[in-house]
């Protein structure tokens, strides 16, 4: 969905439906005004910084200006299924499946140069908005395109990866922006920083998770770059304590040398973790329903809990049900 404002007067927002995406604007009054509509979209993707907006039909991707409400450009390509705009919104990155051939495609458009840079092919990639990953300055690229392996590039070369890692089994990737850059790999058993540089050598941040058949997995980053948090699940709760399955939670700070800590849940069961916009804390909700709030600051300090949170969801009026109390230190 777009969040961007127009105007000091008006939210542009975005829905996509059965019929088609409808642009949208919220005005200040609370009344809402149709902008534009565009029939038959198969998917849309929004640029970090909400200038552009792509999306796509059976034939074509199509360059949406947010701010001038038009469309400034329009790509021949079939059957996109999803679309990814790079950090900086250099590139644009589209999927296609041949299902007949049963190979994968990643288009990679320069939207600078306006031309094709590669087409990238699979025998199978699961998604492009899950398994890819640029670098903050759109230097590099990070994509796992099957369950044992994964490729770097540098984004001025595509025809080739600058780095190759087998018998891996990426669940999840994020860039991390430290002092030498890297990507934070979540992988079946292990947490890895994969550096961008060909001469530096992987980290590995955790060695064993204390959980066994990781499902899935959620890679954190305080928008700051202070620190990390790796969030792991599996379907199953082997204690048989909880329905949810069993979660557990790491936390890291990007400095050099710095230890790896678990971060304490109210039992293993983890609804949901959100850094604050700035970086400066998170906030935590778990435990067996009525859920638990603990809120740490960027060090993993306990700060703040609840004996009852509001929900489970992300967005939790923290005055909502229960006072705040502060977590007494002991001596």
């Amino acid at each position: 969905m777009i969040a961007k404002e127009k105007t000091p007067d008006m939210l542009l927002y975005a829905t996509r439906s059965n019929e088609g995406l409808d642009i949208k604007g919220l005005m200040a009054d609370g009344n809402i005004c149709s902008l534009r509509s565009f029939p038959s979209v198969v998917t849309f993707a929004l640029s970090k910084d909400c200038s552009l907006l792509a999306f796509s039909d059976s034939s074509n991707i199509y360059l949406f200006d947010t701010q001038k409400l038009v469309v400034e450009d329009k790509l021949s390509f079939e059957s996109v299924r999803e679309l990814l705009f790079s950090t900086k919104a250099r590139y644009l990155l589209g999927y296609q499946r041949d299902v007949q051939k049963k190979i994968s495609l990643i288009l990679i458009y320069d939207l600078t140069q306006k031309s094709l840079l590669q087409s990238l092919q699979w025998n199978r990639i699961e998604s492009i908005t899950e398994f890819i990953r640029f670098s903050d300055n759109d230097g590099h690229l990070l994509i796992s395109p099957h369950k044992t392996k994964m490729l770097l590039f540098s984004c001025a070369d595509f025809s080739k990866p600058s780095r190759e890692f087998t018998n891996t089994h990426a669940l999840s990737m994020e860039f991390v922006a430290k002092s030498e850059p890297c990507f934070a790999v979540v992988e079946k058993t292990m947490v890895e920083f994969v550096p961008v540089k060909e001469e530096e050598k992987v980290e590995v941040v955790v060695k064993h998770f204390k959980l066994k058949e990781i499902e899935s997995a959620k890679t954190l980053v305080a928008s700051n770059n202070s620190a990390i948090i790796f969030w792991v699940e599996s379907e199953s709760d082997p204690s048989g304590k909880s329905y949810y399955g069993a979660n557990c939670a790491y936390y890291r700070q990007l400095l050099e040398g710095a230890k790896v800590r678990k971060i304490k849940t109210k039992g293993n069961a983890i609804h949901d973790i959100k850094w604050n916009p700035n970086g400066s804390s998170f906030i935590v909700i778990s435990g067996k329903q009525p859920a638990k709030i603990i809120i740490y600051d960027h060090l993993c300090t306990c700060l703040l809990y609840t004996s009852d949170a509001a929900d489970d969801m992300q967005c939790v009026d923290l005055g909502g049900r229960r006072i705040i109390k502060k977590k007494k230190n002991k001596k």
